[in-house]
């Protein structure tokens, strides 16, 4: 994993997991402000493979965030496609380690990340069915920065 950025985004949600009871199945997903000529908006980008699909979930796709609650025990998580189909996460937020981060040249931040998550994944398509119902394990999961302003910001 790299970053070669010179700072982190104000406030964001990060979360990958690929030990689901499909071994196929994997996870990744972020939520963040980013910044935009002289104002912000939230971004996110999940990719979800299932049954050898991606299901894409991105802001540039044209999916929405239609739910975001942020607590100090989980992140609950809803978004839906422009193709009608919705992707609910809801992700718990064990303790984890406090990792470097950049701000600015430096490394001085500290975010707290955990490789302890446990990550609900609920995919259903435009007509209400289910597709996918399960839990991936040894989840990563970063959530850090102002929330407020990320669930503020639409």
């Amino acid at each position: 994993e790299k970053d070669w950025g010179a700072a982190f985004p104000a406030g964001y949600v990060w979360m990958q997991t690929n030990h689901f009871s499909d071994p196929s199945t994997c996870l990744s997903a972020s939520v963040a402000l980013i910044p935009w000529l002289r104002s912000e908006f939230r971004g996110h980008i999940v990719g979800l493979q299932h049954q050898g699909q991606l299901h894409r979930f991105a802001t540039y796709t044209g999916a929405r965030t239609t739910h975001l609650a942020i607590t100090d025990d989980e992140v609950r998580w809803t978004l839906r496609a422009k193709k009608g189909q919705t992707l609910d996460l809801t992700a718990d937020r064990p303790r984890g380690a406090l990792l470097h981060a950049p701000v600015r040249t430096e490394m001085h931040k500290r975010v707290e990340e955990t490789l302890d998550a446990t990550v609900h994944v609920r995919l259903t398509d435009a007509d209400g069915r289910v597709l996918l119902d399960d839990v991936g394990h040894c989840a990563g999961l970063e959530v850090h920065g102002d929330l407020d302003r990320l669930l503020a910001t639409d």
